[in-house]
Order: C-alpha cells, then sequence, then structure tokens
C-alpha cells in the first residue's frame, strides 16, 4: 500500500464515488496503514456525503467494522443533501474511525426554500 494522488478526481463527474452511500452501508474495515490520500473531490448528492458514507456495524457478521490509520489532505469533500463528514458522514451501531485525520475543505450547501 502507498500514498494515492487522487488529483485526478477533480475532474471526474461528481468526483470520487462515497464508499457506502445509502444501501448497501461500508459494513467492513478499512486499515489505511498510516497512508494518505492526497486532493481528493467528493461531490455528492446522496444522503451521505464523505470518503465514506454510512459505516455499519452489525453483530451478525464482522465485530470491529470501521476505518483506522488513514490520513485525508487537501481537496474538497462536498454534499448537496443532508450528511457530510471528511472520513465518514454518519457511524452506525458502534463502527469506528480511529487514528484517523483529515485536512481537506468539508462543505454542506441545501437549496434554499422559496
Amino acid at each position: 500500500t502507498a500514498d494515492i494522488n487522487a488529483s485526478a478526481t477533480a475532474n471526474w463527474t461528481g468526483g470520487f464515488p462515497t464508499i457506502g452511500a445509502g444501501y448497501p452501508f461500508f459494513t467492513g474495515q478499512y486499515d489505511g496503514d498510516n497512508h494518505v490520500i492526497d486532493s481528493i473531490t467528493v461531490a455528492s448528492n446522496q444522503y451521505e456525503g464523505g470518503l465514506f458514507g454510512r459505516v455499519r456495524k452489525s453483530t451478525l457478521t464482522i465485530p470491529d467494522v470501521g476505518i483506522k490509520n488513514l490520513g485525508v489532505s487537501n481537496g474538497t469533500i462536498s454534499n448537496s443533501s443532508t450528511l457530510v463528514g471528511g472520513i465518514a458522514a454518519y457511524l452506525v451501531n458502534g463502527a469506528t474511525i480511529e487514528n484517523c485525520w483529515f485536512t481537506a475543505a468539508k462543505k454542506m450547501a441545501r437549496a434554499r426554500r422559496k
């Protein structure tokens, strides 16, 4: 595993797709091995926006669900819907984020009602 330069995602329609936005949720383990994702663009219009959307622990599957040992630098994470997070937008049923950091821009924009 190595650091990732994700600057090309700025040119993708919608940027990098959020992992686990809506159903099916992310229900696994991600260990970044202390590496960095640099210059990523995520522009979600799902309910959850972030590198990961909804991270859900289920007692019937993997016991330690979550994200660990990961850095996200530069770039932009944005969502036009309800939830936005840097590493993950929403943790459910005891899912965890450990030893992670985030220094990119995080934006949430909602349409105004008239």
